[in-house]
């Protein structure tokens, strides 16, 4: 019965995504700002390739699961950002595949600083297939599988770094109303969301920094996303904390630089109530590499 509710939920959760639908969080978004604002492509003054995947509610069948691969680099005089990245969400029997250019332009800054801004444009391929699921009949004419819908969204951000702070606001999808006129069938159609965030990296002793960040998504449409979360890291090799969402969950996460260019990360999620999201755990993995031969001076680890 506890797995029928849980089937039910996700199948409600879709029909509620046809009228707006948020981005996606992963719970390590620190790892890869480029997942929340276009304008960090670059900043890590080297070709930054992440991987992602995160497996939603542990063991209930047809739930979440969402990879992303994201490739950013500075190029011409280190002022321009360039960078893509590629998603794919599934659940239940929708599926979503979104391929997004991103460019961001750099002004230098005293100190080590700068501030930049990003552009970013998203294809998005979505089908929804109703041969994974469980039919009462499945000769019904209703439930024949449809062609696949192909969506566009555009969005843009603004980013402040420095060695030990970052802040940025963001609007990954900023014209989703003209989208939902012009590609009438989408399975699923985006609201406007504007996004903050920001972290900074404290020094308690020689071999151990505090970092702190919190990110906050406010829809136009739906509920208020807030996460917040501390990392502690260790001889700069080791990073160790919690996150916590408001009235979602919490995580532990952790990320291991095994060398100055390779990063493996891990996060387990936990519903705070036992009735939400089937009080099923999540599991997140990312793995990060670095090409820092590109430049030399480059410090490591990066904060941000």
């Amino acid at each position: 019965m506890k797995r029928l509710l849980c089937i039910v939920f996700c199948l409600y959760c879709c029909a509620l995504s046809a009228y707006g639908q948020q981005p996606f969080f992963f719970s390590q978004y620190i790892y890869d700002v480029t997942s929340l604002n276009p304008a960090y492509a670059g900043s890590q003054e080297a070709l930054s390739l992440t991987a992602q995947y995160r497996l939603q509610w542990q063991g209930v069948e047809g739930a979440p699961a969402f990879q992303s691969f994201s490739a950013h680099a500075p190029v011409a005089s280190q002022n321009i950002g360039l960078g893509l990245r590629l998603t794919n969400d599934q659940i239940g029997g929708y599926s979503q595949q979104t391929i997004s250019p991103i460019f961001a332009y750099r002004i230098r800054l005293s100190g080590k600083r700068f501030i930049a801004a990003g552009l970013q444009a998203g294809l998005n391929r979505q089908k929804v297939i109703y041969d994974k699921l469980h039919l009462r009949d499945p000769d019904d004419p209703a439930f024949e599988s449809l062609p696949a819908v192909y969506t566009a969204s555009f969005g843009t951000g603004v980013f402040y770094g420095s060695r030990h702070f970052y802040a940025g606001f963001s609007v990954p999808d900023l014209f989703p109303e003209m989208s939902s006129r012009l590609q009438k069938g989408a399975h699923r159609s985006s609201v406007r969301t504007y996004i903050g965030q920001a972290g900074w990296v404290l020094d308690v002793h020689p071999e151990i920094k505090i970092k702190p960040n919190f990110m906050v998504a406010v829809p136009e449409q739906g509920s208020i996303y807030a996460d917040i979360n501390a990392l502690m890291l260790l001889r700069d090799v080791l990073w160790m904390g919690a996150s916590y969402r408001f009235r979602q969950g919490v995580a532990l996460l952790t990320q291991l630089q095994l060398n100055p260019q390779l990063a493996v990360g891990y996060s387990y999620d936990l519903p705070l109530k036992s009735g939400i999201y089937c009080g099923a755990p999540s599991h997140e993995l990312s793995v990060q590499y670095r090409f820092y031969f590109v430049r030399t001076g480059i410090p490591s680890p990066r904060y941000f």
